[in-house]
């Protein structure tokens, strides 16, 4: 179950809070299993739209990861296009 942790770093973002709290202050200690960039978008997007809740935190946060799939299959159908054909060496 990782989504509910991806919302809860992303409404904090949301919400304005830091995303990384220090551990010695105590709880609520949330671990964070990916880089900041999946947190950090979906909170700045939900809170520049005004709409800091959690299900649109959530749909903005697969919004993401959606479009992310989109792209690298985008990059790689480029990559596949341009590829020269292999041809088999010559043996003299």
């Amino acid at each position: 179950m990782v989504e509910p942790q991806v919302v809860a770093g992303a409404m904090r973002v949301a919400n304005g809070e830091i995303l990384y709290r220090d551990y010695r202050e105590g709880r609520p200690v949330i671990p964070l299993p990916y880089g900041a960039l999946e947190y950090v978008i979906p909170g700045c997007v939900a809170r520049l739209l005004g709409r800091s809740d959690a299900a649109a935190v959530l749909q903005l946060g697969r919004w993401l990861s959606f479009l992310s799939g989109a792209g690298v299959l985008i990059m790689i159908a480029v990559l596949a296009r341009h590829t020269p054909e292999c041809t088999e060496p010559t043996t003299k």
